[in-house]
């Protein structure tokens, strides 16, 4: 019986990100998803700028968030909500991929890229547009 041909990493990495990409691009243009979003980019934003967490900015959360937002803002320019909202949506592809990943290690089967288009899709779906284009904390929680 023939082997099924595999996909090539690069490959399935590009298509994942680029569906989550696709699939978010409509909402791009909204700076702003919801407060949260909103004051932890600020926070981030000041991090950026050299203060210091929890002596000139202070959250109730893990300060985790913040500061990888700082990173990212590192990356797409200071306070580039529309640049955030795309990281987002390139981790949330890259999760995708992790999926697959894993599955197809575990037993060398599709249902890991499957897994990873389903992740994707449901992730715009599936959840509160408030939710699913907001950068907020759970969105690192799924990646990490």
């Amino acid at each position: 019986m023939p082997t099924a041909r595999r996909l090539p990493v690069w490959l399935g990495a590009l298509l994942l990100v680029a569906l989550a990409v696709l699939l978010r691009w409509p909402s791009l243009p909204r700076e702003v998803w919801n407060l949260d979003e909103a004051n932890t980019t600020v926070f981030a934003q000041h991090l950026r700028q050299g203060d210091v967490m929890y002596r000139d900015v202070a959250d109730t959360r893990s300060p985790l968030m913040v500061y990888l937002l700082a990173a990212e803002l590192r990356i797409v320019g200071d306070w580039n909500n529309r640049g955030l909202h795309l990281g987002l949506a390139v981790m949330i592809g890259l999760t995708g991929l992790l999926l697959w990943r894993t599955v197809r290690r575990l037993d060398g089967s599709a249902a890991g890229g499957w897994a990873g288009v389903l992740f994707v899709v449901a992730s715009v779906l599936f959840v509160d547009p408030v939710d699913a284009f907001t950068t907020h904390t759970e969105w690192f929680v799924v990646f990490f």
